[in-house]
Order: C-alpha cells, then sequence, then structure tokens
C-alpha cells in the first residue's frame, strides 16, 4: 500500500511524527489527534513505505503499527534499528497485540515505548512527548559552529556560510559526531 499523506500544522510544531499504519480510519485519527497536539505528520500504509519515508525526510518519531502487509513493523524496526542514520530514531509502537510477551518483545527489540489499541488520545500525546523528551534531549543543544560551518542537530541541518549543504542522514550523523567529538575520531 503507497498511501502516504504530509499534513504541516504551522511554522511552530512541536516535531514530526511518520504514522504507519495500515488501516485508514485509525491512520488518520492518530495523525488528526497528532495535528491537534502541534506535530506535523505524515501517514504511510505499510512497512516499505515507511523506509522510504524515513530515508526520504527523517521524522522526529515514527509511530509504528506491528501488524502490517508485507514487511511487518518488527522487521521495520530492525532495520531502522541496524541503520546507523536511523539508529536513535524514536520508535513507538501502537498495536493491537498487548499481551506482555508482546510489549516486553517489542520493547527489547529496540521500540522507545508501546502502547496497546484502543488507546485514549491523551496517553498517546503523552507518550509520544515523553518519547521525545528522552530522544532528543542530547540534540536540543544550540547549534554547532565553526569556520563558516553550522551544524543544528535539532533541525537536522548544515549550513556553511548561510547555504544549506545537502547531507545524507549518514553523513549527518557523522559530521554532527565528529564536531561533538573534536580530536577524537
Amino acid at each position: 500500500m503507497q498511501r502516504r499523506h504530509n499534513h504541516r500544522v504551522s511554522e511552530t510544531s512541536k516535531g514530526t511524527v511518520l504514522v504507519v499504519e495500515d488501516e485508514p480510519t485509525i491512520a488518520e485519527m492518530v495523525a488528526r489527534y497528532l495535528r491537534r497536539a502541534g506535530y506535523e505528520t505524515s501517514v504511510v500504509g505499510d512497512g516499505r513505505a515507511a523506509l522510504a519515508a524515513v530515508g526520504g525526510r527523517r521524522p522526529d518519531l515514527v509511530l509504528l503499527d506491528v501488524m502490517l502487509p508485507g514487511m511487518d513493523g518488527m522487521e521495520v524496526m530492525r532495520r531502522l534499528r541496524e541503520d546507523e542514520g536511523t539508529t536513535r530514531l524514536a520508535i513507538l509502537l501502537l498495536t493491537a497485540r498487548g499481551g506482555e510477551a508482546d510489549r516486553v518483545a517489542g520493547l527489547r527489540q529496540g521500540a522507545d515505548d508501546y502502547v496497546v489499541k484502543p488507546f485514549s488520545p491523551a496517553e498517546l500525546i503523552a507518550r509520544v512527548e515523553a518519547v521525545l523528551r528522552r530522544t532528543t534531549g542530547a540534540e536540543t543543544e544550540s547549534a554547532l559552529r565553526f569556520d563558516g560551518l553550522e551544524i543544528d542537530a535539532s533541525a537536522h541541518r548544515v549550513t556553511r556560510d548561510g547555504e544549506e549543504i545537502a547531507l545524507t542522514h549518514r553523513e549527518f550523523d557523522l559530521l554532527l559526531f565528529l564536531a561533538r567529538h573534536p580530536g577524537q575520531a
């Protein structure tokens, strides 16, 4: 399923969330809750589309259904965790599989949190906010600047003398690592 919707809220967005859910009604409902809470959202309906979307414009958080057609959510999460460019990407599993073994397996395999359907909108938003606090806290520092180069970790952007430089996720992460650890690499 290649459905993809992008919704912008405003210039003061709290962040971007990729909603990966194969049930259109649930996907749109979740995206609506997130937009009302101030998040920019994108919606895709399957695992392959999720990987492509993350490879395009990296979101701050992926809200990932476990039971997806084709490639399931656990496989999507495994691939994201194996990729150096997305290994620290915030992932919140959203699924009907609420047994203790399922929750523990999801968390052990790399999820930052786990929400069981049905869920309340308030709890979902609170969990998204909590995960983002934990996962983006290290990147909220001011931009790193040296010799005309500016690296803005929170915006995932690099500029030189005011002009943006296009980098892949891996290139950006490597540059950021080197800038944060001068003389160590």
